[in-house]
């Protein structure tokens, strides 16, 4: 069973890889995912065999075993490789993958130490400076998500973006933070409508329970 998780990312990530005009920011989270994955199973397989354990380890977010899988939160969930593959083919099913999609390419625009935090108000968590792979991050993320129906972004955190990337090389300190903000924002909306409407009915599906056997 340990491989069958790994296999699932593989063809998920090979079957939206085929998608024209796929998000690339989503397949590197993807293949990430997968590959986190694999390094886990490689792992387990080397205590089995009393070979030395993996150097490399899962970061904490993706860290491949939540405490207690069948008491597991959706951020559990979602941080988990084989987790985030089950939940990923659930809301395909339903026909709403572009939500996890956002919330999973957004949860890799964080900087590595920032708090996944809802405490989003002004004035909190700023940033004095960009890089221009940020502004790249926004333009994607701007062009790929803001807009779809299904996240139901508001018109005003839309604008504070396209604003930031109006401004190009001179747009201010302000203006960015404004910009970041409103997409963490969209990305904590995005993941109450998962908590709210769809994670209650994942963990009634067979998905669920494939996890838990995974697990």
């Amino acid at each position: 069973m340990r491989g069958a998780s790994g296999v699932r990312l593989r063809v998920r990530l090979e079957r939206e890889a085929a998608v024209e005009g796929q998000d690339q920011t989503y397949l590197r989270r993807l293949e990430t995912a997968r590959r986190l994955l694999d390094q886990r199973v490689a792992s387990l397989d080397a205590q089995g065999a009393g070979r030395p354990k993996l150097l490399v380890q899962p970061s904490a977010k993706l860290s491949g075993v939540p405490p207690t899988p069948e008491n597991a939160s959706l951020k559990d969930i979602l941080h988990n490789p084989s987790g985030l593959s089950c939940f990923m083919e659930y809301m395909d099913r339903v026909g709403l993958m572009r939500l996890v999609q956002f919330w999973v390419v957004v949860d890799g625009f964080r900087n590595p130490l920032e708090e996944d935090t809802d405490d989003l108000e002004e004035g909190s968590q700023i940033h004095p400076t960009w890089t221009e792979s940020d502004r790249n991050d926004l333009a994607q993320i701007s062009e790929a998500y803001l807009s779809r129906p299904e996240l139901k972004v508001p018109s005003e955190s839309r604008e504070q973006v396209r604003s930031f990337l109006k401004s190009g090389n001179n747009a201010t300190a302000i203006q960015y933070n404004a910009a970041r903000r409103a997409v963490l924002k969209a990305q904590t909306s995005v993941f109450v409508e998962l908590w709210d409407r769809h994670f209650p009915f994942f963990r009634k599906s067979d998905l669920y329970y494939k996890w838990l056997a995974m697990e």
